[in-house]
Protein backbone atom coordinates (compact mmCIF):
# COMPACT_ATOMS: atom_id res chain seq x y z
CA UNK A 1 0.00 0.00 0.00
CA UNK A 2 1.13 3.53 -0.79
CA UNK A 3 0.38 6.64 1.24
CA UNK A 4 -0.83 9.58 -0.88
CA UNK A 5 -0.67 13.02 0.73
CA UNK A 6 -3.85 15.01 -0.01
CA UNK A 7 -4.01 17.50 2.86
CA UNK A 8 -4.45 20.75 0.93
CA UNK A 9 -6.48 19.37 -1.98
CA UNK A 10 -9.15 18.01 0.37
CA UNK A 11 -9.65 21.50 1.83
CA UNK A 12 -9.22 23.72 -1.22
CA UNK A 13 -12.43 24.80 -2.98
CA UNK A 14 -10.94 25.25 -6.44
CA UNK A 15 -9.13 23.08 -8.94
CA UNK A 16 -5.78 24.74 -9.58
CA UNK A 17 -2.90 23.05 -11.37
CA UNK A 18 -1.54 21.31 -8.30
CA UNK A 19 -5.00 20.00 -7.35
CA UNK A 20 -5.44 18.68 -10.90
CA UNK A 21 -2.06 16.93 -10.59
CA UNK A 22 -3.03 15.37 -7.25
CA UNK A 23 -6.32 14.08 -8.63
CA UNK A 24 -4.92 12.88 -11.97
CA UNK A 25 -1.95 11.05 -10.44
CA UNK A 26 -4.13 9.43 -7.79
CA UNK A 27 -6.75 8.39 -10.35
CA UNK A 28 -4.09 7.01 -12.69
CA UNK A 29 -2.35 4.98 -10.00
CA UNK A 30 -5.65 3.59 -8.70
CA UNK A 31 -6.69 2.66 -12.24
CA UNK A 32 -3.38 0.79 -12.59
CA UNK A 33 -4.30 -1.20 -9.49
CA UNK A 34 -2.03 0.52 -6.98
CA UNK A 35 -3.59 0.63 -3.49
CA UNK A 36 -3.53 4.25 -2.33
CA UNK A 37 -4.40 5.53 1.13
CA UNK A 38 -5.42 9.25 1.23
CA UNK A 39 -3.44 10.86 4.03
CA UNK A 40 -3.96 14.11 5.93
CA UNK A 41 -1.50 15.75 8.30
CA UNK A 42 -2.71 15.99 11.89
CA UNK A 43 -0.61 18.66 13.61
CA UNK A 44 -1.91 17.73 17.09
CA UNK A 45 -0.64 14.19 16.56
CA UNK A 46 2.41 15.18 14.53
CA UNK A 47 1.40 12.39 12.20
CA UNK A 48 -0.93 11.22 9.47
CA UNK A 49 -4.58 10.21 9.51
CA UNK A 50 -6.85 8.90 6.79
CA UNK A 51 -9.03 11.33 4.85
CA UNK A 52 -12.67 11.00 5.88
CA UNK A 53 -15.62 10.47 3.57
CA UNK A 54 -16.21 14.19 2.89
CA UNK A 55 -12.56 14.70 2.02
CA UNK A 56 -12.61 11.67 -0.32
CA UNK A 57 -15.78 12.97 -1.98
CA UNK A 58 -14.07 16.32 -2.57
CA UNK A 59 -11.06 14.51 -4.06
CA UNK A 60 -13.48 12.84 -6.48
CA UNK A 61 -14.56 16.20 -7.91
CA UNK A 62 -13.07 17.38 -11.21
CA UNK A 63 -12.46 13.83 -12.45
CA UNK A 64 -10.61 12.66 -9.35
CA UNK A 65 -10.81 9.10 -8.03
CA UNK A 66 -14.19 7.96 -6.77
CA UNK A 67 -14.35 7.90 -2.95
CA UNK A 68 -14.69 4.10 -2.78
CA UNK A 69 -11.47 3.57 -4.76
CA UNK A 70 -9.18 4.59 -1.90
CA UNK A 71 -7.71 2.23 0.70
CA UNK A 72 -9.21 2.89 4.12
CA UNK A 73 -6.33 1.89 6.35
CA UNK A 74 -3.05 3.56 7.18
CA UNK A 75 -0.07 2.19 5.27
CA UNK A 76 2.29 0.11 7.37
CA UNK A 77 5.55 1.68 8.56
CA UNK A 78 8.16 1.78 5.83
CA UNK A 79 5.58 2.17 3.02
CA UNK A 80 6.02 4.63 0.19
CA UNK A 81 4.58 8.14 0.58
CA UNK A 82 3.77 10.17 -2.53
CA UNK A 83 3.69 13.95 -2.02
CA UNK A 84 2.48 15.92 -5.05
CA UNK A 85 1.31 18.96 -3.09
CA UNK A 86 3.55 21.65 -1.68
CA UNK A 87 4.13 21.02 2.01
CA UNK A 88 5.05 24.47 3.27
CA UNK A 89 2.70 26.58 5.33
CA UNK A 90 1.22 26.83 8.82
CA UNK A 91 -0.95 23.67 8.60
CA UNK A 92 1.59 21.41 6.92
CA UNK A 93 4.10 18.99 8.41
CA UNK A 94 7.57 20.15 9.33
CA UNK A 95 9.80 17.13 8.71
Amino acid sequence: MIGFYVNHTTRFERNTGIQRCVRAIARGLIELGEPLAPLLWESQLSGFSLAGVEAREHLGCWQGPIPAAWQLQLPPPGSWLIVVELISGPHQPSW
